[in-house]
């Protein structure tokens, strides 16, 4: 996930959170994943960016952010304006569709979008 708000964003590129309107944001926030018919197949919380999350977040990307050098630039020379968060999860089943939930509300994937996806989702708040 990607916080794009500069008037609320506090920390460096590598451990950052939300604050003012984006407060309820941060490292450590819980993240429940259930199948299509609402049963919780995993579990996980939000992490701050570290290598494994810049190799997630640059495989999710195309053109100049898709490899870990330039999205690891980029998020350098936005830090303070942005701020990337990340989960990884194993799942206790292969759903047919998925729903992420979060404090911000919920987001669902068929198994087509997560298959053309590797499997890896993202979005943004924010800007």
């Amino acid at each position: 996930m990607a916080l794009l708000d500069p008037g609320d964003i506090y920390g460096s590129w590598d451990d950052c959170e939300g604050t003012g309107g984006y407060g309820d944001v941060s490292n450590g926030s819980p993240v429940t994943i259930e199948d299509q018919d609402g049963k919780i197949i995993g579990g996980s919380s939000w992490s701050n960016m570290d290598e494994q999350g810049l190799v997630i977040f640059a495989k999710s990307q195309t053109g100049k952010l898709s490899n870990v050098s330039a999205a690891k630039e980029w998020m350098q020379s936005n830090e303070g304006d942005v701020c990337v968060l990340y989960f990884k999860t194993s799942l206790n089943a292969t759903p047919q569709a998925l729903t992420v939930k979060t404090r911000r509300g919920d987001l669902s994937f068929t198994k087509e979008q997560l298959d053309k996806d590797g499997w890896n989702v993202g979005f943004s708040l924010g800007l």
